[in-house]
């Protein structure tokens, strides 16, 4: 895994703690409690993002390597 990669899955990382250490103490029905699951849900849509970013760096990789054989 390569350097930029670490550093942007240390976003959802740190998100995945921050929910953690405010879903734990607190109870369904809490501010706190739907704090936390909202930055879960951020969490969540950084990981799809990466996804989709992973998928387009690979295809670009493909494309270039394909007409690099073709010249």
């Amino acid at each position: 895994m390569s350097r930029r990669w670490r550093i942007r899955l240390a976003i959802p990382a740190v998100l995945l703690v921050v929910t953690l250490a405010l879903l734990i103490p607190s109870k369904p029905g809490d501010v706190v409690f739907g704090i936390g699951w909202g930055f879960f849900g951020v969490m969540l849509v950084f990981l799809v993002a990466y996804a989709f970013l992973a998928i387009g760096e690979a295809e670009d990789r493909d494309r270039e390597r394909s007409e690099r054989r073709r010249r």
